[in-house]
């Protein structure tokens, strides 16, 4: 039997229905809802609000209305009898258009949904100032079930320069109220070459050495004149282009080859440059490149490249170690290794080998002692590619400590506790005469002593009663003296220091504030624990309305909530997000945290996700971290510094702390620490798993990690921007310009984190960036701003310039809605109401010489002055309705609700208001409280004196 489109959707439907009866409860993600963190004032759970996306009957699908989840339930939609938007584009580009001519595009519209669909309003938001129109449907339209209508939008290019705007289509989906198409087209003089590239990064991946790889893009003359192209340069070796010049006719492409062929092992970034003789480019368009040569061997043991024998005088040879190396090229590798002639007591076997590619060699390396003194004596091993001995070439650094006699060193008991007595004995084979023990807690650099009691034969004690300090945990070495020498047991200076199991019960947290989102980790070895191992004894059983628990999965790039699978256990190094309904507090047991044995670092795991990702982590260690001390390690044991990771594209140079300032307003900020008990949101960008290596060595913290206003250079400013809508503030954003950014992407930039919730308005500049530097330039620079906030709020953007442009520049925010291009200042406040089915508002920030502004047309002005009252919505209404309204100047406003026999009702405002829109909400009520009966009322709107509006207003019971 075959099914026909409208039979498939319906019996998706009816699945979706069925699956959804199973499920009691779904949570869409981690977001929490609501101004007061999550809680209603009664301390129950908000399950509505800012929630962005939608759920029925317990499936929840987010996106937009041409969305794989959105097109999903078009059955089950359709039983309900809903019409249902499915569009096929997401925004319209034409490119380059010759001034004065046009150019069309078209995007198919569906009907999804089982009732007509009614398309009301068909334009572009700037009206009949637009560049673009809409040529047809003339509105309003109606498509039936299952059918489709063609929108073609027609570009006129009449001067030379960028054109932006957006079609707004007002519907009557449920979901998408207003349906918004952005639109980009550019105007180009006749004749004048236009440069089109379409690559902005060209990425190898690894290619061994002395091999080569080879990526192309195109570059297109969408001009009307010659373009002339080149000379294109890289940096240099290993990157190589073909062609390096060329002419393109008008509508002409060529395709231009890079070929890696490294000469070198490690990771190779650099910048392609096209210069061109397109007039609107000042510099040369930049294309990154990147990639990566694995050496032929790499070393995989020991650690560090280096390990230390020890033995007893005269005694027994120590036991053998072991080199292994991994040929990590694609031919076979002979290699051998030698001895330094420093070190007859060194011996390598076998000294010589072949290797096929990724397999692995093993050297064993022995030690004889006879014939030596006491002292610490040092050697090298060498292992080198016979093929390119010089270039391929590993060095493994021995040491060897032969001691006078033998001392064994124990404590006891085995695990301590903070305040228990821990005895240290030190136990040698012959007659000593002193010893001292040597212990520092956790994170310091510098050892005390004390003295050792001396028993029996060669028998020393200390005890350590006041000094176990706890979560920090404690570490020591022991220095034993006798008539033959100094014998050192555990000495860092040539090995590692011996460590006390120290188990912590009942650890107090910082105590938590109710109502607000907590980034948290814990600095313990808990075991792996769970949340059901931590948290319920002092929270309570898990109710969702008292208090949630969540992380984000870098995998799945959303939020896992507790009880469910988190993804990672409660344990040092991993952070997650915490939000109780009252102030709480919360203790953990646990072990103290020491760094690894091979490199006194402790490990997190930094997930690459698909392509990069965020990662939520925690400090370790029960003491501050200086993140300028912290290394990420990849490509094996490759270690780079945060700065130098950034540079190469391993990560995002930035760790995202969520604080709150005085006035209760949560955000991220940038951290130079990571200190115990609190989380952070860092960037992997590689692709791939790396490490974050975070030393045992205690910082001091300050406060945040703010950019450096000396820095900024000539020409350099910084502007920021933050959201304020129905009395919640959101992320604050930076735009600005400073010395050593660059176009595109680059190591100052900064990505926003996923935020915990949606209780404020969120603000990005650009898709999804917090900050976003360009280099200083005498040219008109823009940055995208992205206020998501709706539903008929007021919102609020103000603005701070710590340092503004340099004298004559201007900076314009233009909000292509509203009509509005208004100049900058420190302090400046702009408003608008966000209009109904308005989820979110692109505006523009603009920076460049006044006379570059003027050139492009941008001169500041306020709002288009109107006197407008729009329909109330909804209308009729059952408990309340908003009245909008807009006003051309400062002045006074009355709005008054009267009824059918012209009685006065409800006075709603009387008093000054600032020009702009405004909204005002009516609930049915008289000026005495009481509900209003049924009935058909008038609202009349006057605006001093001069202006006058009415609307009928039908209440329902």
């Amino acid at each position: 039997m075959t099914l026909s489109s409208r039979e498939k959707i319906l019996l998706i439907g009816v699945a979706a229905i069925l699956i959804g009866a199973g499920l009691d409860g779904a949570t869409d993600g981690f977001a929490f809802l609501g101004p007061a963190g999550g809680f209603d004032s009664a301390g129950g759970l908000l399950t509505a609000g800012g929630q962005r996306g939608f759920a029925v009957a317990g499936i929840a699908a987010a996106g937009s209305a041409s969305s794989d989840e959105y097109t999903h339930l078009n059955g089950f939609l359709a039983l309900y009898g809903r019409p249902l938007l499915v569009v096929g584009a997401e925004a319209l580009d034409f490119g380059g258009v010759d001034t004065g001519d046009s150019a069309s595009l078209d995007v198919e519209l569906a009907n999804g949904g089982g009732m007509p669909l009614f398309l009301s309003s068909i334009g572009p938001a700037s009206g009949g100032n637009s560049s673009f129109r809409v040529e047809w449907p003339a509105a309003p339209v109606v498509i039936e079930p299952g059918a489709s209508q063609t929108l073609r939008v027609l570009y006129r290019a009449s001067a030379a320069a960028v054109d932006r705007d957006t079609i707004h289509v007002e519907t009557n989906d449920p979901f998408v109220g207003v349906w918004k198409l952005p639109l980009l087209g550019f105007g180009v003089e006749p004749g004048v070459p236009v440069i089109a590239v379409d690559a902005d990064a060209l990425r190898f991946g690894a290619v061994p050495e002395d091999s080569s790889a080879v990526l192309s893009f195109t570059v297109r003359n969408t001009g009307g004149q010659e373009l002339l192209v080149g000379p294109i340069t890289a940096g240099g070796p290993p990157y190589t282009v073909e062609p390096d010049s060329f002419a393109l006719s008008p509508s002409g492409s060529m395709a231009v080859e890079v070929t890696f062929a490294p000469a070198g092992a490690g990771i190779h970034v650099d910048t392609l440059l096209i210069p061109s003789n397109d007039p609107s480019r000042t510099e040369p368009y930049p294309v990154l490149l990147r990639g990566a040569t694995p050496a032929d061997m790499r070393l995989l043991s020991p650690a560090g490249g280096s390990f230390l024998f020890s033995a007893v005088l005269n005694g027994p040879a120590p036991p053998d170690r072991t080199i292994v190396v991994r040929n990590a090229g694609g031919d076979t590798l002979r290699w051998k290794a030698d001895v330094s002639d420093i070190a007859p007591w060194l011996s390598a076997s076998p000294d010589s080998g072949w290797t096929p590619p990724g397999d692995t060699a093993r050297v064993t390396v022995s030690a004889a002692p006879a014939g030596l003194t006491t002292g610490l004596y040092s050697g090298v091993v060498l292992v080198q590619n016979r093929n390119r001995p010089i270039l391929d070439l590993i060095s493994v650094t021995t040491s060897f400590l032969v001691q006078p006699f033998t001392v064994d060193v124990s404590h006891d008991p085995e695990t301590a506790s903070p305040g228990t007595e821990v005895t240290v004995t030190a136990e040698a084979g012959v007659t000593v005469d002193s010893g001292r023990v040597y212990w520092r807690f956790g994170g310091e650099e510098d050892f005390r002593s004390s003295g050792m009691n001396r028993g029996l034969g060669g028998k020393l004690t200390a005890v350590l009663s006041d000094q176990i300090p706890g979560i920090r945990g404690i570490e020591y070495w022991v220095s034993v003296h006798g008539a033959a020498g100094e014998v050192r047991v555990h000495d860092p200076e040539i090995g590692l220091p011996a460590r006390i199991d120290v188990w912590i019960e009942d650890e107090l947290a910082p105590d938590l504030t109710g109502g607000r989102h907590q980034m948290i980790s814990v600095p313990l070895f808990t075991g792996s624990a769970s949340g059901w191992e931590v948290f319920p004894d002092d929270l309570g059983e898990h109710d969702p309305a008292r208090w949630r628990l969540g992380r984000y999965r870098t995998d799945a790039g959303d939020y896992a909530e507790y009880p469910g699978d988190l993804g990672a256990p409660i344990d040092a190094g991993y952070g997650f997000w915490l939000i109780t309904a009252e102030d709480r507090k919360v203790d953990v047991d646990g072990f103290a945290v020491y760094p690894s044995e091979e490199d006194s670092c402790f490990s997190v795991l930094l997930e690459g996700g698909s392509g990069g990702g965020w990662n939520q982590i925690g400090d370790p260690f029960a003491y501050a971290v200086s993140l300028s001390d912290c290394m990420i390690r990849a490509d094996g044991d490759h270690r780079y510094s945060l700065t130098e990771a950034a540079q190469l594209g391993l990560i995002e140079d930035a760790f995202h702390d969520w604080r709150y300032d005085q006035g209760g307003t949560g955000g991220y900020v940038e951290a130079d620490h990571l200190e115990p008990w609190r989380g952070y949101f860092v960037n992997n960008t590689s692709g791939y798993d790396l490490e974050l290596l975070v030393p045992a060595r205690e910082s001091v913290p300050s406060l945040s990690k703010n950019y450096a206003l000396s820095s900024l250079g000539e020409g350099g400013w910084i502007a920021r921007f933050r959201a304020r809508a129905g009395g919640r503030a959101g992320q604050e954003i930076t735009l600005g310009a400073r010395s050593g950014a660059r176009p595109g992407r680059d190591r100052w930039d900064r990505s926003t984190p996923p935020r915990p919730d949606d209780s404020g308005p969120g603000l990005f500049a650009g898709g999804t960036m917090r900050a976003d530097w360009r280099p200083p330039s005498t040219r008109v620079e823009r940055w995208t701003i992205r206020v998501a906030a709706g539903g008929d709020e007021e919102v609020l953007l103000s603005a701070a310039l710590p340092v503004p442009p340099p004298a004559g520049c201007g900076l314009v925010l233009i909000d292509p809605v509203a009509g509005a291009a208004l100049p900058v200042e420190d302090g400046t406040v702009y408003r608008y109401v966000s209009r109904p089915g308005e989820t979110e508002r692109i505006l523009e920030a603009v920076c460049g010489p006044a006379g570059a502004l003027a050139a492009e047309g941008i001169s500041p002005g306020e709002p288009e002055a109107l006197f407008r009252l729009a329909a109330p919505r909804p209308n009729p209404f059952l408990r309340g309705t908003a009245l909008r309204f807009s006003i051309p100047r400062n002045g006074n406003v009355d709005m008054r609700i009267y009824n059918l026999s012209g009685r006065l009702v409800r006075t709603l405002i009387d008093r000054t208001e600032e020009a702009g829109e405004h909204v005002v909400d009516w609930d049915g009520k008289d000026d005495r409280g009481r509900r209003c009966a049924p009935g058909i009322y008038f609202l009349r709107l006057n605006h001093d004196g001069e202006r006058s509006a009415t609307a009928r207003l039908v209440l329902f019971r």
